[in-house]
């Protein structure tokens, strides 16, 4: 105030007013580097909680004592009236990577106060499965709502957030702790019977009861047929797997997810048994490659995907592939997309995208990449992937599961998988192995 009581030179007063615009400035700042760093505390404590409560789902009641796990159970009100588990996935959910800055915490922490924030006091305590990224788990209060309306609520809500296909299963009503695994267990099965040909749907475990129909798994009879062939009549195979077993149809007959993918793979067994009976090198074997490949066709609810996937694993497995030439253009297509996969192997990179993504047949795409790289192009993608996983257990301190994530894999236990057989270490023994460290996953 000195500038009132007394005469004040016109600088002064210009400093006097830095000064002070200089000191809002820098509390505007602590305040924001406060407010970021309690986000972040949140979000790490939000991560914790997930993966606590992820051990819960896998591990049945009777094995909690053992696995030292009690501390880890959310315990329900004296008033408790009963839960719900409802089970979110959402398809593709790597492909929001980039949106969040490949912070998984950030992306996960988000979609669950878009859930919380929906169904407000109906939740008891909700966490992302850390062993299943695309997997979230809510379990709402029985009393006095209707889990299937919540549950669509919730589905248009998270559908226009992160655009992408979602399915929430939903278990049958349990009263007690111990009942956690089994109820996962129920929303998972519910979610199994989704009809493949829609996109987003709710379903409950009562519903799947109803559904379910045991005509449309291969009879046995059917499975020796299919492994008799491949020995005796390869060009009758085809026709065999997508007529006569169903699988060229099965988005237009609405068969389920569980359907469709327990046919499927059945199929890829006997034709990886058959590669086996004859002496085939097994890294041209790449079952668990194309098992992946068709469970997201079946997800994304797409017959071509589906057909694509299984024809060019039976051509491959019985020698079936025609010979063809790559002219230079052709040459120049598999550069660039060498280089663009290289750039982008983390997203869900298919032979059915790069196609439609360089206009050309998914089937001839396949068959020139096989021929200038001398392998399958689903495992050419895996190599990537698991190059950089390695890359990133060697030099980065993150969980496992979230390198898996960040690597494409939104399945921890299947990245486990192909991390083992084509390192013949897991990843948790390959970090300790190179980083002398044996962190959790």
């Amino acid at each position: 105030m000195d500038y009132i009581l007394k005469p004040i030179e016109k600088m002064e007063l210009i400093k006097a007013f830095t000064r002070a615009l200089d000191l809002i400035n820098t509390q505007k700042m602590l305040e924001k580097e406060k407010k970021v760093h309690r986000e972040s505390l949140l979000r790490a404590t939000s991560a914790l909680n997930d993966r606590e409560f992820s051990e819960l789902i896998i591990h049945k009641k009777e094995n909690y004592n053992s696995l030292g796990m009690e501390h880890l159970i959310p315990h329900m009100d004296q008033d408790n009236k009963g839960y719900y588990f409802m089970l979110v996935k959402i398809n593709q959910i790597n492909s929001l990577g980039e949106i969040f800055h490949y912070d998984v915490n950030l992306l996960s922490y988000t979609i669950k106060q878009r859930i919380r924030d929906k169904l407000r006091e109906q939740v008891l305590f909700l966490f992302n499965n850390v062993y299943c990224s695309n997997e979230f788990i809510v379990a709402v209060k029985a009393s006095g709502y209707d889990p299937e309306e919540q549950g669509y609520r919730l589905l248009l809500d998270l559908s226009d957030f992160t655009n992408r296909i979602l399915v929430i299963g939903i278990s049958e009503c349990h009263y007690t702790e111990s009942e956690y695994y089994d109820a996962y267990q129920e929303a998972s099965l519910a979610i199994g019977a989704k009809d493949i040909s829609k996109r987003n749907k709710v379903i409950t475990y009562l519903e799947m009861k109803d559904k379910r129909n045991d005509a449309r798994f291969l009879s046995s009879e059917k499975k020796k047929t299919l492994h008799h062939m491949c020995k005796t009549d390869k060009t009758q195979i085809s026709n065999y797997i997508f007529e006569i077993m169903g699988m060229g149809h099965c988005v237009e007959q609405r068969w389920t997810v569980m359907e469709a993918s327990q046919n499927a793979e059945s199929i890829i067994q006997i034709l990886t048994e058959h590669a086996k009976e004859i002496s085939r090198d097994p890294w041209e074997i790449q079952n668990e490659e194309v098992l992946s490949s068709v469970r997201q066709a079946i997800d994304d609810g797409s017959q071509e995907g589906i057909c694509e996937v299984l024809q060019e694993f039976m051509e491959s497995v019985l020698d079936m592939e025609t010979e063809i030439v790559i002219s230079g253009s052709g040459k120049d297509t598999i550069k660039s997309m060498e280089k663009y996969i290289e750039e982008h192997y983390y997203e869900n990179l298919s032979v059915k995208s790069l196609a439609e993504m360089y206009h050309m047949d998914a089937s001839y795409l396949s068959k020139l990449f096989k021929k200038e790289y001398g392998c399958n192009l689903v495992h050419y993608i895996t190599m990537k992937k698991i190059d950089m996983a390695k890359t990133l257990i060697s030099e980065d301190d993150k969980p496992l599961t979230e390198i898996a994530f960040l690597v494409g894999y939104d399945d921890y236990n299947y990245f486990n998988k192909v991390f083992r057989r084509i390192e013949n270490i897991s990843p948790r023994e390959y970090r300790i192995k190179i980083t002398g460290k044996n962190q959790c996953s």
